[in-house]
């Protein structure tokens, strides 16, 4: 399946994939490097899985690497840039595919202050 895309897309750099160990984070790191991206895959529970997801972007002659990090530490986010500039000398790409989590209660009723601290989170890093 290509989506549409049959040519690279991605210039000089890489792209940085938060939750990079799960079924987004995967998917969009794998689609990401097929059209000629290299890849830093972040993690915060799942290194095995994170490494896995590593060596198959590798596989298809990417460059990529894992950081763990907690989205909610600031300085874990930092890091995570320092590496890919540290690595790559660029970020083009940040895709942000972490678990957030909020109770959205029984058909969405949950505290809408909850769930926009969340997807805060997600955009800010913390």
């Amino acid at each position: 399946m290509t989506f549409g895309v049959t040519t690279p897309d991605f210039p000089e750099g890489c792209a940085v994939v938060f939750g990079g160990s799960g079924g987004l984070g995967r998917a969009s790191a794998g689609l990401m490097a097929e059209r000629g991206a290299n890849i830093v895959v972040t993690y915060r529970t799942r290194p095995a899985e994170a490494e896995s997801r590593v060596a198959a972007l590798c596989e298809l002659g990417r460059q990529a690497s894992t950081v763990a990090c907690d989205v909610t530490n600031r300085q874990a986010v930092d890091a995570v840039f320092q590496h890919a500039v540290a690595t790559h000398r660029r970020v083009h790409t940040v895709v942000s595919a972490g678990g957030l989590v909020f109770d959205a209660g029984a058909a969405g009723g949950g505290d809408r202050g909850d769930a926009a601290e969340a997807l805060g989170r997600g955009v800010r890093g913390c």
